[in-house]
């Protein structure tokens, strides 16, 4: 039913409608907006090409060899060979839930129209998504938070037929996936295979799946406060309005705000306390744990930012026509937040 179908248009993707696709099953689809812009981008990318005009990565070379011109009959074959040359991780292969997350967030970016690839090629990726199509990504081999380069080329390799992934609970070739569904590999064109690997749709999955976690884990430390109060005959003044007003965090304020409404009508904390004032880890929980909350809050806004992000090099200007170059790859602003979001987690866990 349309209404169990998550519409992607490159604005409006959530971190929940994330995760219900990738922890519940949801199903996606190109928004019309979406593809009007996917089909736009790639018409001016080819009027381009048709005057072969020198753009990089499409016409030329790569990094050093962004001067070295590629002449037409070898433009497919270099966007394969990018793929495949950047297919050198290792290790433990990433979970299930970050590998198709990616998929979502680079199938959403594509939505908005700056990256120039064929809505053929996206509307497969699509396809995958919605069977429940998992590349085999490897965990090592990342160049961190300067792109996800090596981890999706593992995932475009099963788009043009290569490498393995997992579909109905088994790791099969992808050229044997993809028959069983009568779908043919894509024969990659000009900017294709850079548009498939030039991103930080890993990496943002990867935080976007933590920042629900730590959502669910701090509104669990509201009920463990709770019922510790409960339990130690605590000191309910401590987390009055008065005091948080007083230093207007709005983390403070709503966690404190949170803890006093689950214990409405507690019929333990209705006498006089015995303590004038309570433990550190008890009393302060407001302060902590409202610190922590903005912390989260401030990851979630850049997540989503990113999640709704194209993150593609070069870029393709609808407005002027150009082909622009630039950094948009680098996860720096994710990186950061992690880091912050990974402090915030400890000192929860620490409290």
């Amino acid at each position: 039913m349309e209404h169990e179908v998550i519409i992607l248009d490159g604005d409006s993707l959530t971190i929940n409608s994330l995760v219900e696709v990738t922890r519940f099953g949801r199903k996606v689809k190109i928004g019309e907006e979406g593809k009007k812009r996917i089909e736009k981008a790639r018409k001016i990318l080819e009027e381009k090409l048709e005057k072969n005009e020198t753009m990089y990565g499409i016409s030329t070379g790569f990094g050093k060899l962004a001067d070295t011109i590629i002449s037409p009959p070898e433009r497919e074959l270099l966007q394969k060979n990018i793929i495949r040359s950047h297919s050198i991780g290792f290790g433990p292969y990433l979970p299930d839930e970050i590998v198709l997350g990616a998929m979502v967030i680079e199938l959403n970016s594509f939505c908005k129209g700056g990256s120039g690839i064929r809505l053929r090629t996206v509307e497969m990726l699509e396809k995958l998504i919605n069977n429940n199509i998992i590349p085999l990504v490897p965990s090592i081999g990342s160049l961190g938070a300067s792109g996800d380069l090596s981890p999706l080329a593992y995932i475009a390799r099963v788009l043009i037929g290569e490498g393995e992934a997992k579909y109905e609970n088994k790791v099969q070739k992808s050229s044997d996936i993809l028959s069983k569904l009568n779908l043919s590999p894509i024969k990659l064109h000009a900017k294709e295979g850079i548009s498939l690997i030039n991103g930080t749709h890993v990496l943002t999955s990867f935080a976007a799946h933590n920042v629900l976690d730590s959502e669910n884990i701090l509104k669990n430390s509201v009920l463990a406060i709770g019922l510790t109060l409960e339990t130690f005959d605590g000191n309910v003044n401590a987390f009055s309005s008065f005091i948080m007003n007083l230093r207007p965090h709005k983390g403070q304020m709503r966690f404190a705000k949170s803890v006093l409404n689950v214990l409405t009508g507690s019929d333990l904390l209705t006498k006089q306390p015995k303590r004038i004032q309570d433990p550190y880890s008890i009393r302060c929980s407001p302060q902590v744990h409202g610190a922590i909350l903005d912390a989260i809050e401030h990851s979630k806004k850049l997540v989503e930012i990113e999640i709704n992000s194209t993150t593609d090099n070069p870029l393709i200007n609808q407005t002027t026509s150009e082909v622009v170059s630039g950094g948009n790859f680098h996860g720096e602003p994710i990186g950061l937040a992690m880091d912050y979001l990974a402090i915030a987690m400890t000192e929860l866990g620490n409290i």
